[in-house]
């Protein structure tokens, strides 16, 4: 895909209009240039440095195959942009249909309930959460007499804005769940929220109405929403209301489950993909440009591989395998060395072997260099002495004679050492070629390692993209990987994060506070650093460090509920021990 060539193209899409703009880009209603009659929502994401990376969260999404989830059709970049095409969805979004004064049917709502629990069922299976669920994000369509509710926005916008840049609005927060107030947010966040919006479509009211943020903070820490039969007259179906409420629950562990569970409650039980009739077409989303983004990093990761062996051939060349015996048990040698954890005679031993055999292969490679060309010197042919030789002594006679004849005899005489190396023919031949293997044997190694880092960083990319496609991202080889990868993203802070969020998962508190402190070297003010940072030690038990700094954030950010909330619970766990 090229970059834009028009002001109302964008690689092949052609622009029809505006449809919406915010901080994370805009998007648009546009058509391919091939397919002039089928519109697409286009998003154009300001990539900020990261497109790259950033290119892994539609690839991920494109493999949502489900009728209640916006289809990705395409993604590419397009110069410093991420662009996505998504299926365009003919209809409005929930919230203008609220704001509007639209009432929705019990039945409507129990299957508003059912379509999205199918979808996060989807997303949730790939480890994928939402994080950001409220009407404005649920587009609603009309297929004869059954509404479609489809679920946009994954958060692929939040995810280039930067997690410095990352601001909640009192209409993000109306839909928070208790921990993701906290700055811990799962799979049941999302759940929590859909009982939010479907409170909302049953009472026509908040289920936590607070005036102002704290307010609506302190009520969903710590207050329980009215029951929607006591909310308003209209009697409400016994089942659905125990599911609302259900949903709504502040402990996790008597809130619903998972997404399946409350389609089981529900009585669904189907397969999520088929929560909707056959008769809707949906379309499978096989982005053309995802495919040759793979094909584009395998390419690269081919010819890498290509350039490095050319360079050990050279380098290797001269002096045969056995340097590059040595040369490679030198490395390994040192590697083995440098896992050990500490200092001891074995690593001392294994270090000093790596040394000897590193210098024994550079010495044996301008050894060999230097004599294989005095070698090719030797055996070039001799230049051919012009000599007057004067005859024996004869009689005077015969020496008046020689003065008027000169006798002038060729034969070959062999030059000297120094004439040998320094034949006027073969010397700048021999010259250039030393000169030009010297600077071989000194660069080539640097060249080398500069490909093999590449390469690696590459291969590493490609595994980390496979296993996150492949469903595998909540295993520990995954997780493994995201360590492995932080080598060469130590700069990252997203990248951080996602490796830190990936450990407070598995319960390992204090190695996400390692890199939550790894982080805020980087960047002292970053929010979810901060938080992350301050959750670890409250779930440590570490207060007073949990305290100090919520404080620290608080001072320079003047008020945040997350850390004044945060705080507040550790004075008052530490006045009741």
């Amino acid at each position: 895909m090229g970059t834009s060539t028009a002001a109302e193209q964008i690689g092949p899409y052609v622009i029809d209009a505006e449809l919406g703009r915010g901080s994370f880009g805009v998007v648009y209603r546009a058509h391919h240039v091939d397919r002039p009659d089928m519109h697409l929502a286009l998003k154009v994401v300001e990539g900020r440095g990261k497109v790259e990376q950033l290119m892994l969260e539609p690839a991920l999404l494109s493999q949502f195959d489900h009728p209640c989830i916006v289809g990705v059709e395409d993604f590419f970049q397009d110069g410093g942009r991420l662009v996505i095409a998504l299926e365009f969805i003919e209809g409005e979004d929930l919230k203008t249909l609220l704001d509007r004064g639209e009432v929705f049917s019990q039945e409507q709502i129990r299957d508003l309930l059912i379509q999205m629990a199918s979808a996060l069922a989807v997303a949730h299976s790939r480890n994928v959460i939402h994080r950001d669920i409220k009407p404005s994000n649920i587009l609603v369509r009309r297929d004869g007499g059954r509404l479609r509710f489809v679920l946009t926005d994954f958060g692929i916008g939040q995810q280039v804005e930067g997690i410095q840049d990352r601001k909640h609005t009192g209409g993000t927060y109306m839909f928070m769940a208790p921990e993701q107030l906290r700055g811990r947010p799962g799979p049941q966040s999302d759940l929590w929220a859909l009982g939010v919006v479907a409170y909302r479509m049953l009472t026509g009211r908040m289920p936590f109405p607070g005036p102002s943020l704290p307010e609506l903070a302190h009520q969903i820490m710590y207050v329980n929403p009215e029951p929607p039969s006591k909310a308003g007259s209209t009697p409400v179906d016994a089942e659905l209301e125990a599911a609302i409420l259900r949903l709504l629950d502040k402990s996790l562990h008597e809130r619903t489950a998972s997404a399946e569970s409350l389609l089981r409650q529900l009585g669904y039980q189907g397969k999520p993909e088929n929560v909707l009739s056959r008769s809707t077409t949906v379309r499978k989303a096989i982005p053309a440009a995802g495919e040759s983004l793979e094909r584009k990093l395998s390419n690269a990761i081919w010819w890498k591989r290509f350039w490095l062996a050319i360079v050990i051939v050279i380098y290797l060349l001269p002096t045969g395998i056995f340097t590059g015996v040595l040369l490679l048990g030198g490395v390994w040698l040192f590697f083995k060395g440098q896992v050990e954890d500490r200092w001891r005679l074995r690593t001392r031993v294994l270090a000093l072997l790596g040394s000897l055999a590193l210098f024994a292969a550079h010495s044996i490679m301008h050894y060999v260099v230097h004599e294989w060309f005095i070698i090719l010197g030797w055996l070039a042919p001799s230049p051919v002495v012009e000599v007057s030789a004067s005859p024996p002594e004869k009689s005077a006679k015969d020496s008046t004679a020689a003065n008027t004849t000169t006798i002038k005899t060729k034969k070959k005489e062999p030059a000297t050492q120094l004439e040998l190396v320094a034949g006027r023919e073969l010397a700048p031949v021999i010259g250039t070629g030393v000169a030009a293997l010297n600077v071989v044997s000194y660069l080539a190694p640097a060249i080398a390692a500069a490909i093999y880092i590449r390469l690696r960083r590459q291969q590493r990319e490609k595994v980390l993209r496979d296993a996150a496609l492949s469903g595998s991202s909540g295993s520990e080889q995954y997780l493994d990987l995201l360590r492995n990868a932080l080598e060469y993203r130590f700069g990252d802070v997203g990248f951080h994060l996602k490796y830190a969020e990936a450990l407070i998962a598995r319960g390992r508190f204090e190695d996400a506070a390692v890199e939550a402190r790894l982080m805020l070297v980087q960047d002292g003010y970053n929010f979810n650093a901060n938080l992350m940072l301050a959750n670890c030690y409250y779930s440590l038990g570490l207060l007073a460090e949990c305290i100090t700094v919520c404080e620290q954030y608080l001072a320079v950010s003047g008020y945040c509920f997350e850390f004044a909330e945060l705080r507040d619970q550790c004075r008052r766990r530490m006045g009741a021990s």
